[in-house]
């Protein structure tokens, strides 16, 4: 029987890296779990190893227009796929280089600046709109494996369905544990033998 590779070809670095990169964007909280949690990167890996991560459907010649429209669909010839793979490596690259870590053992808050600069386009590394064009990516794959499923093409909700009923549970919770210190018998200090 032949092994499955269910991460696509995506190295453990890779996947270390966009598994970090999601859970800063998609954090843990007490409302609910986060990207990490959720399993997003598998997820995002999934969806772009399909065909519309690798542009079986999509058009890839030229000309590609500046600063286009979203409308206008994805303006490279590089796949969805090879864009994140090649993002992925560049935030590994320049991390591990200047800050001596791989990106997922960063400190929060360096993590945070450096999606900062990518969302801005100022990461040193990529060309032209690259940073911002794979901050969007992400965002926007982050946002699918959450809200959609794309094995089925469907919307399922099923994470969002997940973090929403923990957090009514905790609200619940909360409430119960409220209810039940606001009807407790006050201690009048006597104790009477049993």
């Amino acid at each position: 029987m032949p092994s499955i590779d269910k991460n696509n070809g995506v190295s453990a670095t890779q996947l270390g890296t966009l598994n970090a990169l999601v859970e800063r964007m998609y954090p843990s909280t007490d409302w609910g779990p986060g990207a990490s949690e959720l399993n997003v990167a598998s997820d995002i890996i999934a969806h772009l190893g399909g065909p519309f991560g690798t542009g079986e459907d999509s058009y890839a010649g030229l000309p590609f227009v500046p600063d286009a429209d979203p409308a206008m669909g994805w303006q490279t010839r590089r796949s969805r796929r090879d864009a994140l793979l090649d993002g992925l490596d560049m935030l590994q690259h320049w991390s591990t280089n200047v800050d001596g870590l791989a990106f997922d053992r960063l400190p929060a808050e360096t993590q945070d600046e450096l999606i900062k600069q990518l969302e801005q386009g100022k990461f040193p590394g990529f060309e032209g709109k690259e940073a911002q064009d794979f901050f969007s990516l992400v965002l926007d794959e982050v946002f699918t494996a959450l809200f959609v499923t794309p094995a089925l093409g469907e919307y399922g909700l099923a994470s969002a369905w997940k973090r929403l009923l923990r957090s009514a549970q905790a609200e619940s919770d909360l409430s119960m544990r409220a209810s039940k210190a606001r009807n407790a018998p006050a201690d009048s200090g006597d104790r009477h033998a049993e």
